[in-house]
């Protein structure tokens, strides 16, 4: 069952991250676009081999050893608990702060907020916006989203 509610919950992330491209011009849209429609379909047939399962599951057990099976994964649930949560926080950054900004935070915290180094989570955090920077924004000329901070403060900005 844990699987299942996790396979979900990716469904809805990656699903409302190509609902969000949308807005974007056709250059912006077009990678996220490429990679997340292949991804939903992959997950959305992953959910129906995961219910087919259960049901397999729930035809061979009673419907007592079926509910025990959950309560025995208590340490899986929380694990699952805590991916989800963190991605949850990754949507949330990088649509108020950008990809860019976003991204490094993200990494950052995530590093260090699970037992990594300073230097480690500051390092590995700077690579990957460096290499986001570079790849994306000069030499593929890709609009990367600014984020709903930035765009609120240039409406400020500019009156």
């Amino acid at each position: 069952m844990p699987a299942l509610i996790f396979t979900l919950c990716l469904l809805v992330f990656f699903g409302l991250l190509a609902f969000m491209a949308r807005g974007f011009p056709w250059e912006a849209k077009f990678f996220p676009w490429l990679v997340l429609f292949p991804l939903v379909g992959m997950l959305a047939w992953q959910s129906v081999k995961e219910i087919r399962k259960l049901r397999k599951k729930g035809e061979k057990q009673g419907t007592e050893a079926k509910f025990a099976d959950v309560r025995e994964e208590g340490p899986a649930r929380h694990k699952y608990t805590a991916a989800i949560v963190w991605m949850l926080i990754f949507v949330a950054m990088v649509y108020l702060l950008g990809l860019m900004v976003g991204l490094g935070l993200f990494t950052f915290l995530y590093i260090k907020l699970n037992g990594g180094k300073w230097l480690e989570a500051i390092g590995v955090a700077a690579g990957i916006t460096v290499f986001f920077y570079v790849a994306f924004v000069r030499l593929l000329e890709m609009y990367l989203y600014s984020g709903a901070v930035a765009e609120w403060l240039q409406g400020l900005i500019q009156g």
